[in-house]
């Protein structure tokens, strides 16, 4: 991700396990709270290599442990199926 260099003294990279995701908290975006962006590229539900659900999990992990100190803003390419084919 990239960011003007005018807030980079707000931008901190916030660690995950996953080289599928990437999560910027941007500090005291609003009210006091931060901004948390997580920026995914998930692999197909069918993807036997690594499952679908693994990352899903990773980013429930990230909210779950920072809802409370900010808002969350969720991007990028989910390969996501709805509907009736959904196995």
């Amino acid at each position: 991700m990239m960011w003007s260099h005018k807030i980079a003294h707000r931008v901190r990279r916030v660690d995950c396990m996953s080289d599928r995701i990437c999560t910027l908290e941007i500090l005291n975006a609003s009210h006091g709270r931060s901004l948390y962006i997580i920026s995914v590229y998930l692999p197909q539900q069918a993807c036997t290599n690594t499952p679908f659900i693994e990352h899903v999990s990773e980013i429930n992990n990230i909210i779950s442990l920072y809802k409370n100190d900010g808002d969350f803003i969720v991007i990028g390419v989910m390969n996501a199926q709805f509907g009736s084919d959904l196995g």
